[in-house]
């Protein structure tokens, strides 16, 4: 054990210096150019341009001969977005077909600002994580 010390103790001086030229080496000027940030894909891109491209279609669901299952159908496709879906979007798309509204009630009372609402809610989570889409609301008359 002595032995070992000492001969740690003789090259200590020396591991001392090869540190300090190391630490200098380190220092040096670099003439790698840092990369350019690139912006991210979204993660959600797919889930969210499904949820859109269901939105188109949403009108014709509920002037179709069975609304009910049409507008069925609508839902079943949303839900389908959702499972592909993450954070903030999943939520709201889970929100969405959670509070889904049944198509005749819809077509009967024409009452579409909670829909409305959770589309818009969900196309915003979709904005927020860069995945840009058009959604596809009811008007009123």
């Amino acid at each position: 054990m002595l032995a070992a010390m000492s001969t740690v103790r003789s090259v200590e001086p020396l591991a001392g210096l090869a540190c300090a030229m190391v630490l200098l080496a380190g220092c040096a000027g670099s003439s790698a150019v840092a990369p350019t940030p690139t912006a991210t894909a979204s993660a959600n891109l797919e889930a969210c341009k499904e949820f859109a491209s269901v939105t188109v279609g949403m009108a014709d669901a509920l002037n179709a001969d069975d609304i009910n299952a049409a507008w069925g159908d609508v839902r079943a496709e949303m839900d389908a977005a959702a499972l592909k879906a993450s954070g903030d979007v999943k939520d709201r798309l889970d929100d969405l077909v959670d509070e889904w509204p049944r198509g005749a009630d819809l077509w009967v009372y024409q009452d579409f600002d909670a829909i409305n609402t959770m589309l818009k809610d969900v196309g915003r989570a979709c904005e927020a994580d860069k995945a840009d889409v058009e959604v596809y609301t009811f008007t009123t008359k």
